[in-house]
C-alpha cells in the first residue's frame, strides 16, 4: 500500500492561521521577525501550538491545513 503524497505549503512572516477547534476559535500570527505567536505568547513551531491546543501529537502544518496532496491546487 503505497502512502499519498503531500506538499506543505511554508509559513511565512505575516500570515495568519485559523483553526476551529472543539467549538473555539485559534488564531495564530507569523510576525514580520518570522516568530510564531499563539494566546500571547511566542512558540517554537506550529507543532507546539497544535499540541497546546489539542493536548496531543500533531503535525502543526496538517493542524492548521498546510499540508495537501500532490497535485491539489493551493
Amino acid at each position: 500500500m503505497s502512502q499519498a503524497k503531500t506538499t506543505t505549503r511554508e509559513i511565512h512572516p505575516g500570515m495568519r492561521l485559523v483553526r476551529e477547534w472543539n467549538g473555539a476559535i485559534h488564531i495564530v500570527q507569523v510576525g514580520e521577525d518570522g516568530v510564531i505567536r499563539w494566546n500571547g505568547k511566542a512558540w517554537n513551531s506550529l507543532s507546539e501550538v497544535a499540541r497546546a491546543i489539542t493536548g496531543t501529537r500533531w503535525s502543526g502544518p496538517a493542524f492548521f491545513g498546510l499540508k495537501q496532496k500532490k497535485g491539489k491546487a493551493a
